[in-house]
């Protein structure tokens, strides 16, 4: 284990760099098209790849939100429409721009937006399972702190 498991790298880009140095020979992500986005912009080897548990890994999505006081709500709520967008949905699905897994399911994209927004994702992927509660948040970062001392 890296420094005997008592310390962790302090962000994503600071794993990707030890994993390419080969001081690390695993990194964490919650997206499992992180290794081939990173493989296209030369950050990770082409020998890089993602793997999961086959009961399933925990995944999440990003979220937007818009604040009850915000001056532009209107405006907020078109930029919030785009995202959601297929457009915008396929283009951050690409790796070469992101490789972020799209939340739109692609059985419900009209035919050429389901073949791209597929051939972007990693295939044979595990199930994604539910993140835990958010009352469970502090529990388990308390814990992960009293175990290892650290973010």
């Amino acid at each position: 284990m890296w420094r005997e498991g008592k310390d962790f790298p302090p962000s994503p880009a600071r794993m990707d760099a030890l994993l390419k140095a080969g001081t690390l020979r695993l990194s964490l992500t919650f997206n499992p098209a992180h290794a081939q986005q990173k493989i296209a912009s030369g950050d990770l080897p082409a020998s890089s790849y993602s793997f999961g548990f086959r009961e399933g890994m925990i995944g999440n999505v990003h979220f937007v939100t818009i604040p009850a006081n915000a001056n532009a709500s209107a405006a907020a709520k078109v930029v919030a429409n785009f995202l959601l967008s297929p457009d915008a949905q396929l283009r951050k699905a690409d790796p070469v721009v992101w490789g972020d897994p799209s939340v739109l399911d692609p059985q419900k994209l009209p035919d050429g937006q389901r073949e791209i927004l597929q051939s972007r994702m990693p295939q044979d992927l595990p199930p994604v399972l539910a993140e835990p509660h958010a009352g469970w948040v502090n529990a388990l970062e308390q814990e992960w702190l009293r175990r290892y001392g650290t973010h």
